[in-house]
Formats: C-alpha cells, sequence, structure tokens
C-alpha cells in the first residue's frame, strides 16, 4: 500500500512538472514570438514553430529520465 501511494505521488508530482513545463513553454514561446496583433499574419507560424521545437527538446529530456539506470535519476 505504500508503495501504491509513494507511486501515486510521484505520478502527480510528474503531472504537476508538465502543467508547469506546459504554462512555461507557452510564456517562452508567447515571449519569442510575440504578441498576434504586433506580428501580423506570420505569428501562428512563429508560435507553432516555438511550440513544436520547445516540445521536442522536452521529448528527448523526458526519453533520457526514462532510460537513466543511474542513481539519482527522476522516478
Amino acid at each position: 500500500m505504500a508503495e501504491d501511494a509513494g507511486q501515486e505521488a510521484k505520478k502527480q508530482a510528474f503531472k504537476d512538472a508538465q502543467l508547469k513545463w506546459i504554462a512555461l513553454r507557452d510564456a517562452d514561446c508567447l515571449y519569442q514570438a510575440g504578441k498576434p496583433e504586433d506580428s501580423g499574419s506570420i505569428w501562428p507560424l512563429l508560435q507553432s514553430q516555438c511550440l513544436a521545437d520547445q516540445t521536442r527538446v522536452r521529448l528527448k529530456q523526458l526519453q533520457a529520465y526514462v532510460a537513466c539506470r543511474e542513481e539519482g535519476c527522476p522516478r
């Protein structure tokens, strides 16, 4: 039971971290691409490219977490 509770706590911590990462990514891309009203018709392209780029970086980071077998790896 305690192990299940520990796993649930880790899952929740991961979900919380992901939600915070999404908020950071979105804010950073808004900073990089600027406001839609200031960038014109190219804004959707700039914004979506930034979101995709940062998501690819995050995916590689998460894959490294899963592959990590050393002491101190996030789990």
